[in-house]
């Protein structure tokens, strides 16, 4: 029988910060490829983050956090996803991450 060592990683975003958040994750997706962790799961929407204000801010209200959220959403395929895409190669790890995905066209 094979068994995969596997990891659920519960980490904070930097909010409103894409490239933060991404540094975060890399950081993360290295630390467990040290710890021989072979496939890594990332919490819904990690990058850029979760859109908290939905759930506490009126629809009126929450007009321009969604302009916030918009600016810093991932375009695919970008420098984002290959930071991430390269960290998890070097680490040997299959990695399943969330994000907010911006139309690229």
């Amino acid at each position: 029988m094979t068994i995969v060592k596997a990891a659920a990683v519960q980490i904070a975003p930097v909010l409103y910060s894409r490239e933060g958040t991404v540094a975060k994750v890399v950081e993360k997706i290295r630390e467990l490829g040290t710890k021989g962790v072979q496939f890594a799961v990332f919490p819904e929407t990690i990058v850029p983050y979760y859109p908290y204000f939905s759930f506490v801010q009126s629809p009126f209200e929450m007009g321009s956090e969604h302009y916030k959220l918009l600016d810093q959403a991932v375009t695919v395929p970008s420098a984002t996803t290959d930071a991430i895409g390269q960290a998890a190669k070097e680490a040997n790890m299959v990695v399943s991450i969330g994000v907010n995905e911006r139309d690229g066209s």
